[in-house]
């Protein structure tokens, strides 16, 4: 498994996140005719290793973009995805540990023309290979 893939599925098991999207979590692309709301992740840097710990544990930035028919939707979905990577248990998926993540940026983007809200969410994720 892939640290995008292993993403997906820890997004999957936060119950707070899916009573929100359901299952409309996408890696990279979103469908052409999304149901809202829905959050779109892609790495946004090359996978570095981490200064000062264990061999097989690495970084990589992660972007999720929100998107939503309500400004309270987009903030509340940033909000669990934030907290769902700082303070957490380390969680195992097919021979990728998620360690943590740590906020690197939030942000509102200008309000679309279409009456759509957006949010971007950018996280340092550290995880390590574990097969």
């Amino acid at each position: 498994m892939t640290i995008t893939a292993a993403l997906k599925t820890y997004l999957a098991t936060i119950t707070a996140l899916t009573a929100k999207v359901s299952s409309r979590i996408y890696p990279d692309q979103a469908p052409q005719q999304p149901t809202y709301p829905y959050i779109v992740y892609n790495k946004i840097t090359r996978t570095e290793g981490e200064i000062n710990t264990p061999k097989g544990h690495y970084y990589q930035y992660y972007q999720f973009a929100i998107y939503a028919k309500t400004y309270k939707e987009t903030d509340d979905i940033s909000e669990i995805i934030i907290a769902s990577f700082l303070n957490k248990p380390f969680a195992t998926y097919t021979g990728i540990q998620i360690i943590n993540g740590n906020l690197f940026e939030h942000r509102d983007l200008p309000f679309d023309v279409t009456g759509i809200y957006s949010t971007i969410v950018s996280i340092k994720i550290s995880f390590a290979i574990t097969e």
